[in-house]
């Protein structure tokens, strides 16, 4: 069987994109229009007409602000609850703990037991960063992040995933269950291993090979971030996606 062969002005042709519609079949209370110099609001009149009006957007702002925006009950240890681009995130305190890293180098799966310094781990929709503590006390507002020392990670906090499955959307039920997939149920490998430890720039791992369960991750190895805690908790972040997050 022989198909024949595409004419010359179909070869280029672009196909049509897969849109996604939804589909409502009750009809709406009320229809906001938002035009550059005003807001149109559209709403059923007591014949069962429908009345368009401008508003003031200030006013507008203010009676939406009054609308309960509650988070539900926030996992142990969460130091920061907000809305970024739609969707809530949450800021967690990781306090030092002993843990085993599983790292894959030229096809051979090697583990590193050690303790983690405090760490910072934070989500929004189904981005997350991570960011390391320069001190065991309990972290301030004004605290500055530091790299997190592990491979796969950026300076912005951002992580690649790679072949492991990337969690689902933050919330704060997901929140930690996602910490513990970075940690314990993917494998590590020798990408983005630079530039995060003093004594060791070129490669972390050179520094988890001296550590033991019985010996903290030191503290004045770690690098700075490109970030403070407070914009982490003001939400900034979330509104660049860069870096491999």
């Amino acid at each position: 069987m022989t198909t024949s062969k595409p004419k010359p002005w179909l070869r280029n042709r672009e196909r049509p994109r897969r849109r996604e519609v939804a589909i409502c079949d009750t009809p709406p209370v009320v229809q906001l229009c938002i035009y550059p110099d005003m807001v149109i609001l559209t709403r059923r009149d007591s014949r069962g007409g429908w009345r368009s009006y401008p508003v003031d957007p200030a006013v507008l702002c203010q009676r939406l602000s009054q609308l309960p925006l509650r988070s539900g009950l926030l996992p142990p240890d969460t130091i920061g609850w907000g809305m970024a681009n739609g969707a809530p995130y949450l800021v967690c305190y990781i306090p030092p703990h002993v843990a085993t890293m599983a790292v894959l180098q030229s096809g051979s799966e090697q583990h590193y037991t050690f303790q983690l310094p405090p760490l910072i781990w934070a989500g929004c929709g189904n981005q997350y960063r991570i960011f390391a503590l320069p001190s065991t006390e309990r972290p301030t507002r004004d605290v500055p992040l530091c790299v997190a020392p592990f491979p796969n990670c950026y300076d912005n906090g951002g992580i690649c995933w790679g072949s492991a499955e990337r969690p689902p959307t933050a919330t704060a039920e997901t929140i930690l269950p996602a910490f513990a997939t970075f940690v314990r149920g993917s494998y590590f490998n020798s990408h983005v291993v630079g530039h995060k430890s003093k004594q060791f720039p070129t490669s972390v791992l050179q520094q988890w090979r001296q550590l033991t369960a019985e010996t903290p991750y030191p503290l004045d190895d770690l690098e700075p971030a490109r970030i403070t805690l407070a914009q982490l908790l003001g939400g900034e972040i979330w509104q660049h996606q860069g870096g491999g997050a």
